[in-house]
């Protein structure tokens, strides 16, 4: 069943953030469907993740050929056109904005043109679903962090395949691990390298040359989407949602919590 959702509240009421959800979607269609976008109107920027079938795609004037657990995404204002080459094609897809957005996306390098890297993270696109539902600042950042570990998971291919190297295999390795264990507060990045059995210095040059970011922005972006989560679901304090989510001390997680939203945990939750 297609099933897309666009976020609802006005443009000035989004608080500054590097990724901010615009809207998401999943489409399974077939030939001879089509559809075109000029961008005029779409100050955002895109991305398309394939889960069956293949598609041709016009972004800007380069005309490319979507197929199977391949990705490609698109700039502001650039058009686009998508047509059904076969019998199917499916497909999640999401826009998003936020400060200086384009540049934060070209530091993935790895969208100017179809990118194979595995099946789509349907359980994170449902989460983007669910968050565009929600009206709360919490789930605001919680679609911001959402949209940033999607875009981390496009440009770290996930498949065996030929193209995969060691190094490729050590960052998605990485992810897997801060992914299940952030709660874990003893989890760090010496920790991390020495279970890869990688020098610290190796596995921070192969996560930001991989991802653009450094490995210990990857970690506090997944514990603080977990605690936006929390202070928004649940009735524990800071300083125990601070202990769950993997934070060395609660003041720790005020600090980092209020670069992120401008506020203490306690006050946000307050609104």
């Amino acid at each position: 069943m297609n099933f897309a959702r666009h976020r609802s509240i006005p443009a000035d009421r989004i608080p500054p953030m590097p990724f901010a959800l615009k809207a998401m979607g999943y489409y399974q269609t077939s030939a001879p469907w089509e559809e075109e976008n000029d961008g005029i109107h779409r100050p955002h920027c895109g991305l398309f993740w394939c889960a069956d079938g293949s598609a041709e795609f016009m972004i800007g004037t380069c005309p490319f050929e979507l197929k199977k657990n391949e990705v490609l995404c698109y700039y502001p204002f650039e058009a686009h056109r998508i047509r059904v080459l076969h019998d199917s094609f499916e497909y999640f897809w999401i826009t998003f904005d936020g400060t200086d957005v384009s540049d934060t996306l070209a530091k993935f390098r790895c969208f100017r043109e179809p990118f194979r890297t595995g099946p789509p993270p349907e359980t994170l696109f449902r989460e983007a679903y669910d968050c565009l539902g929600d009206l709360s600042e919490a789930a605001l950042y919680r679609g911001g962090a959402i949209v940033y570990q999607i875009l981390s998971m496009a440009a770290c291919p996930r498949e065996k395949k030929d193209t995969d190297t060691p190094e490729n295999l050590l960052v998605s390795r990485f992810q897997q691990i801060v992914d299940e264990e952030s709660g874990n507060r003893e989890l760090n990045l010496m920790k991390i390298a020495s279970r890869l059995h990688c020098h610290r210095t190796t596995l921070t040059r192969l996560v930001k040359q991989k991802l653009g970011f450094l490995p210990v922005h990857y970690l506090n972006q997944v514990r603080l989407r977990n605690a936006l989560e929390l202070l928004e679901n649940s009735d524990l304090t800071a300083a125990e949602i601070s202990e769950v989510c993997g934070f060395a001390t609660p003041e720790y997680f005020s600090r980092k919590f209020k670069q992120l939203t401008g506020e203490p945990p306690r006050r946000f939750r307050n609104h």
